[in-house]
């Protein structure tokens, strides 16, 4: 009796042991399957931010580039415009419709309102008295008349800006000499010109008179066509100091 009570007794010992090494050869098996998450597989939540911190950079990067390129392209856009206006100061410039002017017909003093007028022939505007009227006479001429008076005009020359200043004084003084032998030098203040010459010769009854304006970006020269009877150079000389090219 004792000997089948071992016998049972050593049996259920055997079976209790096989069965703790069978679980522990499953949860051996079961760990070595697992991936090495912390040494070679970075996890799910680290590849998402990574990725997104990614295109965060790169997102910033583009924005900051944009923002480079915009600012150089206004800057330049700003620094031409600024060279143009100092280059061409007179492009842009707008003139007011009417003007007063006072002057003198004859030795009688007026003032009147003078109107601004464009010559599509010179490309050039000035202001008018009411009394005369601009016109082309030919390429690079224009005449400025007297209304019912075809005998007093001013004769209307464009120069350009490298224009020998001394050279068209002695050819002035060379055409008045055909008019007359006698050619005067008048003072310039006497008609409020500050910035040229004025050249005249007489015959008989008619008046040519040659002013030469000598403005840097708008020299001009002026040929009067008067008589004693119709003096009318001041107004003609008022009138030709507001000319600016176009």
């Amino acid at each position: 009796m004792r000997k089948i009570s071992f016998l049972f007794t050593g049996a259920l010992l055997s079976m209790i042991i096989l069965t703790g090494c069978g679980t522990s050869d499953k949860e051996d098996t079961a760990n070595d399957s697992k991936p090495q998450e912390t040494e070679n597989n970075p996890s799910s939540e680290e590849t998402k931010n990574g990725s997104s911190s990614d295109s965060s950079n790169e997102s910033d990067s583009s924005a900051d580039s944009n923002e480079t390129d915009s600012s150089d392209t206004t800057a330049e856009k700003e620094e031409d415009a600024t060279k143009e206006k100092v280059e061409d100061p007179e492009k842009d410039k707008v003139r007011i419709l009417e003007q007063n002017i006072d002057y003198s017909v004859n030795g009688e003093s007026k003032q009147n309102t003078a109107f601004l007028t464009t010559s599509d022939n010179q490309h050039f505007t000035m202001f008018v008295l009411p009394e005369y009227e601009l016109s082309a006479e030919e390429p690079m001429k224009d005449v400025l008349l007297l209304s019912g008076k075809e005998d007093v005009f001013m004769r209307i020359e464009i120069l350009p800006a490298d224009i020998n200043w001394d050279e068209t004084e002695e050819n002035v003084k060379a055409q008045l000499g055909s008019v007359s032998e006698s050619v005067e030098t008048l003072n310039a203040g006497e008609f409020s010109l500050t910035n040229g010459s004025i050249f005249e010769a007489k015959n008989g009854n008619d008046v040519v008179t040659s002013v030469l304006i000598k403005d840097k970006s708008n020299p001009v020269r002026l040929t009067l066509f008067t008589t004693k009877d119709e003096d009318h150079r001041d107004a003609f000389i008022k009138m030709g100091s507001t000319i600016i090219k176009q």
